[in-house]
């Protein structure tokens, strides 16, 4: 989806909105482009009878944002299930219903150990917050040359030195 998407060049600003919009799942959650484009076209489409009825738009942008509460606070009351974060088997379970359709879904038990530790090891308490920043605590480096199962967390910080001279010493 957003890699379609990130080709194309629009002058519409509706269209610009929708590429926003799929760019931004993309960068947040890295799966769901075209799941979102389909939403946000279809609640743009149910939102042009009411303007084409001279509704004001500011009323139908309410009318979402209520919709938006209402929606939520369902979820919350009837469909959510609470999970106790320390379980790691239920956490295990939550992280394989997101990857299991990835290309990643083989080794899916070593992603998820892999995802949990990572949340685990930048994962800071604040005043009784507890914040998950991973674009600010965290980065993803991939080193060619290797299997997926070496694969690990490195608590710290990672220099990668090339060998640079014949001669250099190599432990």
């Amino acid at each position: 989806g957003n890699a379609i998407l990130r080709e194309i060049t629009v002058q519409h600003p509706a269209a610009k909105t929708m590429i926003e919009i799929a760019r931004t799942q993309d960068e947040e959650v890295g799966d769901g482009t075209t799941s979102v484009i389909v939403l946000a076209a279809e609640m743009l489409g149910v939102s042009q009878q009411f303007l084409e009825e001279k509704m004001h738009p500011t009323i139908v942008i309410k009318a979402y944002r209520q919709a938006l509460e209402d929606a939520t606070e369902l979820l919350r009351e009837k469909v959510a299930t609470p999970i106790d974060l320390n379980d790691m088997s239920q956490m295990s379970k939550v992280i394989q219903s997101c990857i299991g359709t990835k290309f990643i879904a083989k080794w899916s038990d070593l992603a998820c150990n892999i995802a949990l530790e990572a949340v685990k090891t930048v994962s800071v308490d604040e005043s009784g917050k507890k914040e998950i920043d991973i674009k600010r605590y965290a980065k993803v480096e991939k080193i060619p040359g290797g299997a997926i199962e070496d694969s690990r967390v490195l608590r710290g910080v990672m220099f990668n030195k090339d060998v640079t001279h014949p001669k250099m010493k190599r432990r």
